[in-house]
């Protein structure tokens, strides 16, 4: 039994190899096949090609090869059934058509897609948003006009853009697409506000666009004090307001546009404050100082718009400083502290007293009045030095 399979195996093996070494041939008589379609169509719509065949026997497949720029696809076309064949292609471009039978290319059509008019709102891009209206600064609107299927126009195709600026004036420009998109580069102007832009192709409009153009830097600006109180008492509060800061070409300045003011005392402290803008001008409540003199402010802005230098000259806010001393009880009084007009101060006005260059402390007021306790004094003579803001009056002391 084993022997007989090994024969049967070795002849299964000799037939193949005889196999192999001739083949059998199949040949395919074909007949001729030509395609009616038009040479071009618009995207998106009905293709029907009619497919002409001649001498093929009924019911024999033929496949239709279709290569477009949706990929390849193919299909089965029956003889004596089938008459034509349908597409639809929504993407421009050539669409190639391959009559294929047993292999064997039998005819071949070339359709070419094209786009159609072009779908609204036309895709339009504006970049920067802002430029400054120095007559130099700009900006680029870029518009890409496409179909409904997103297919891009025919190149060369005019696209108009119209500009109202903030001047009012109205600029007309045309430009050709250049790979499906078309540009026109915005140069700012020397009026601030803004300008409104639209692209417009063959009836199609995009959605407007706004350039907002802005004021530069400020040019130099000028300051001045509003007071009503002229009085050295770290209390009350004056106004300074700026003029209205422009830039070269006469434009208000942005709102919000920050300006610092730089501040310096009679006893050489410095405060540095900002404001912002309003309408082009910045207002600015400080506190009075401390000490009398002539305080100093200056203004500036970034960019290097800078102000006059502007004195306020503060006089003291106290008529005199009182000082009893009781040596039974051995407390100092200081006060009654008046204002310019006769009024107490405020409860809390600090009263510093210095004793023998040695003893250093303080008190606040209380109806116009501080309290100092001097028991743990020696016995002597005893120098005091009282001062209030920048007020210093001294007294001798003798405590028995």
């Amino acid at each position: 039994m084993r022997r007989v399979w090994v024969y049967g195996f070795i002849l299964l093996a000799a037939s193949a190899l005889v196999s192999c070494r001739h083949p059998q041939q199949v040949f395919v008589k074909a007949g001729t096949l030509s395609f009616q379609a038009p040479d071009s169509i618009p995207a998106g719509s009905l293709l029907k090609v009619t497919v002409c065949t001649k001498d093929f026997t009924p019911a024999e497949s033929i496949w239709i090869q279709s290569q477009g720029s949706w990929g390849t696809s193919i299909r089965e076309f029956v003889t004596g059934r089938d008459k034509e064949i349908r597409f639809r292609d929504s993407l421009t471009g050539m669409l190639t058509l391959r009559a294929l039978y047993h292999g064997k290319l039998l005819a071949e059509k070339k359709i070419r897609i094209l786009p159609v008019v072009p779908a609204e709102p036309m895709d339009s891009y504006l970049g920067s948003k802002s430029v400054i209206a120095n007559g130099e600064d700009w900006a680029m609107i870029t518009a890409i006009p496409t179909d409904s299927f997103g297919n891009l126009i025919p190149e060369n195709t005019e696209v108009d853009f119209l500009l109202l600026r903030p001047d009012k004036r109205v600029e007309h420009y045309t430009m050709p697409t250049r790979a499906g998109v078309v540009y026109r580069k915005i140069t700012a102007g020397t009026v601030a506000g803004k300008t409104f832009v639209g692209a417009s192709v063959q009836g199609v409009n995009s959605k407007e666009k706004e350039l907002q153009e802005v004021a530069g830097f400020p040019e130099p600006f000028t300051i001045a004090a509003e007071s009503k109180s002229i009085y050295a008492d770290s209390r009350q509060t004056f106004k300074v307001k700026t003029s209205v800061l422009k830039d070269r070409y006469n434009n208000i300045v942005p709102e919000g546009t920050a300006v610092f003011f730089d501040c310096r005392d009679a006893n050489g402290t410095r405060r540095q404050l900002s404001a912002y803008t309003l309408r082009g001008v910045a207002e600015l409540f400080m506190q009075n100082p401390a000490s009398a003199g002539t305080m100093t402010i200056e203004g500036s802005t970034f960019g290097g718009g800078a102000s006059n230098q502007l004195q306020i000259y503060f006089t003291s806010a106290f008529q005199d400083i009182p000082l009893v001393y009781d040596s039974a009880a051995k407390r100092l009084f200081v006060g009654y502290l008046r204002g310019k007009l006769n009024q107490l101060v405020p409860n809390g006005t600090e009263v510093q007293l210095q004793i023998d260059s040695s003893l250093n402390t303080k008190a606040e007021t209380v109806g116009g009045m501080a309290l100092f306790d001097l028991s743990d004094l020696l016995k002597g003579r005893h120098n005091a030095r009282v001062t209030v803001f920048d007020t210093t009056v001294q007294k001798e002391i003798i405590v028995p």
